[in-house]
């Protein structure tokens, strides 16, 4: 069993939009789906590696997810949090990248859609630093 995180998942996305994305891949034990990002798990390990390396970046409901290996099984080895990738600046106060500042407003949603906390924005210890951004963007 291997699971598999999607970050920058869609308000719009649906289970079954989930589970046609990763179909090819193999067989689906478990699709849970949160606020704007969700997990897969995969009978086999080898399956979710496949699709990690395939379907990362790639659009579904319309926007560019991120997929990785969850947990300890991440990319990169070693000691699992902060692996790398956007995840690595954006830190707990344990120490590690804590998925549950997403479900409070925070994490990587831009724009108005928002979080589950509603109200303003408040300033925190934290800051994100944003280097190689295109003048084109918004």
């Amino acid at each position: 069993m291997a699971k598999v995180f999607i970050g920058n998942l869609s308000d719009e996305a649906k289970g079954s939009d989930v589970e046609d994305f990763f179909r090819k891949y193999g067989r689906l034990r478990e699709i849970t789906l949160k606020n704007g990002f969700g997990f897969v798990e995969f009978d086999d390990r080898r399956d979710a590696e496949d699709a990690v390396r395939d379907l990362n970046g790639q659009r579904l409901s319309g926007d560019r997810v991120v997929v990785e290996l969850a947990g300890n099984d991440r990319r990169g080895g070693g000691g699992g949090r902060g692996g790398g990738g956007r995840r690595s600046r954006s830190r707990s106060p344990r120490g590690g990248y804590d998925r549950r500042d997403e479900r409070r407003g925070g994490g990587f949603r831009g724009g108005g859609r928002g979080g589950g906390g509603g109200g303003r924005p408040h300033r925190t210890q934290w800051a994100m630093l944003v280097e190689n951004l295109s003048s084109r963007c918004r």
